[in-house]
This record gives structure tokens, C-alpha cells and sequence, in this order.
């Protein structure tokens, strides 16, 4: 497959940091190829290079990070090249796999990094969501390695069991570190159904490694300490976590089921964001109608 993609981007851009609107008005082009050579059916080589432009929206970023402030500057961010080789397969039906790494340069990569304590400006102007405990998205361009595999495995006529795991590193041009990606991510799920389908349970766990993360701490000043002022650490870290989620759904009749969701059984008191715990172990029931 040969081809290429072109991208027309007018944008403008402004907010409180900006003195006035900028305006950014600029097309792309990428490029578009891949090969795939089927030694059988158990093993087929690929590779390829591709790239591509992604739109960073407010609603998506807030979906990503609920602390977000209002007041962002959004950015497209820009995959100039990204190679890629891998190898996937089908052995006997049964089992499903996909393994590939890349490498590619990207502009305005986009991730979040914390607000400080305090702002030193003296102004009855100062925004409500201008304080401590607050996130907002940081742009930079580097270079981007991964690493990733998935499985699908079908060992009965109504079980399947998936996996996937993913190695990202980020080399940036202006941070040592890039804030809040793990380096690691995976999860392992199975679903198995029975009584001809009318019973579904679920399994999915999840799994991230340590993430670097910038924060700040309040130091006084003088003695006695009349006044104060933050530090940040720039290399500070947010542990990581497994999640695992169980699920059973039995359909009553074809307008009607119950269901019961189990969530971070293992009740890890992980942060998503420095600061901000995901509640323990919950269990949920109910009823779905459906027409």
C-alpha cells in the first residue's frame, strides 16, 4: 500500500498567558505506506511509516484529566513519520497475535503537567480555578519509541482471553521527563458466556508502571516565616497500579436483564493524578430494560 495524506489547518489561538489572538494557518502532508509479506498463515512480516495530525479538544482532554483548568492552550498535535515492523499470525484458529515496534518524530506532543501553589501577581483578577491542585497541558516536540503486543486466545467455544501490553518512551526537546505516561501499560480480560448466552462473565484487569510527575511544595521564607514560596520537583513520582474488574450479566428475557460489576477488587488506593486517590473496592447491581 502506497499513499499520502494532506491536512488544512486554520486555527486561532488565545488565552490569558497570550497578549492577543494568534492566528495559525498551515497545510500538511504524510506519508502513507505499508508492506506485509505472508510466509503462512501462522506468520505474516509488516512494516511501514505513517503520520498524521491529532486535534486536541477541550472535552477530550478533559475526559483524560477531570482537574484540568478551564483555560488551556490547545495545540494539534503532529506525527511528522512514525516506522513501524512487526509480525502477527492466526495458529489454528485459536490463537491471535500482533507484535510491532516503531519509531517516529512528533511536534506538540501533548501531556499534563501540574499548576503551582500560588501565583505571586497581587490582582483581585486572579481566576477561581487558578489555585493549588490543578493541571493544565504542557506541548513539546521529540522523538517517540514503542514497543507493543496483543493477544486474542479462544481455548473453548464460548471463552475468549485477550491481552495487550505497550512500551512508550518519550525523548522530549525541552523536558527531561515527559508527566503522567507510564512507560508500561497492559491488561488481561476473558469473557465467557453459558446457558446459551444468557449468562456473560467478564474479567479485565489493568496494569501501569511508575510515572513522573512534577509538583510543588510550600517552603517559608525568613524567620519567622511570614512569607512562603513553592518548589518544584520536577522529578517527582506517582507509583503505579493493578486494577482488576469482574462482571456477570444474566438476560432474563430478551428486554431484561440483571447485572452485578465488581471494581478495583484489590481496593489499591493508586492516584490517577499526584493528589487524587480512585476509591477502593466497589461492588454495583442492577437491572437493564431495554425496547
Amino acid at each position: 500500500m502506497l499513499g499520502s495524506s494532506f491536512n488544512f489547518l486554520n486555527a486561532r489561538n488565545s488565552n490569558l498567558i497570550l497578549a492577543e489572538e494568534l492566528k495559525n494557518n498551515k497545510t500538511y502532508w504524510f506519508p502513507q505506506a505499508e508492506f506485509q509479506v505472508a510466509a503462512s498463515k501462522e506468520f505474516k512480516f509488516y512494516g511501514g511509516v505513517d503520520g498524521g495530525l491529532k486535534l486536541n479538544t477541550y472535552a477530550e482532554l478533559l475526559q483524560e484529566n477531570p482537574f484540568l483548568v478551564s483555560d488551556q492552550m490547545l495545540k494539534p498535535t503532529e506525527t511528522q513519520y512514525h516506522f513501524y515492523a512487526g509480525l502477527r499470525g492466526d495458529i489454528d484458529e485459536t490463537f491471535k497475535y500482533d507484535v510491532s515496534a516503531g519509531f517516529g518524530k512528533m511536534k506538540n506532543i501533548m501531556f499534563f503537567g501540574a499548576n503551582n501553589l500560588f501565583t505571586n501577581e497581587f490582582t483581585l483578577d486572579r481566576p477561581g480555578y487558578d489555585f493549588a491542585n490543578t493541571f493544565s497541558a504542557v506541548y513539546d516536540d521529540g522523538n517517540v519509541s514503542d514497543i507493543k503486543g496483543s493477544l486474542q486466545y479462544f481455548p473453548l467455544e464460548n471463552l475468549i482471553v485477550d491481552a495487550d501490553v505497550r512500551f512508550l518512551k518519550y525523548d522530549l526537546k525541552n523536558y527531561e521527563n515527559i508527566y503522567n505516561v507510564p512507560l508500561v501499560t497492559g491488561s488481561i480480560g476473558a469473557k465467557y458466556t453459558m446457558f446459551e448466552k444468557k449468562l456473560s462473565l467478564g474479567f479485565k484487569g489493568i496494569f501501569a508502571t511508575d510515572r513522573t510527575t512534577n509538583s510543588y511544595m510550600l517552603e517559608g521564607v525568613g524567620s519567622p516565616s511570614m512569607i512562603f514560596q513553592s518548589t518544584e520537583d520536577t522529578n517527582d513520582k506517582v507509583g503505579g497500579y493493578a486494577d482488576l474488574n469482574l462482571s456477570a450479566e444474566y438476560k432474563i428475557h430478551k428486554n431484561f436483564s440483571i447485572f452485578a460489576l465488581g471494581n478495583n477488587l484489590l481496593s489499591s488506593k493508586y492516584q490517577t493524578y499526584k493528589g487524587y486517590k480512585v476509591l477502593g473496592a466497589q461492588v454495583v447491581g442492577g437491572v437493564k430494560i431495554t425496547f
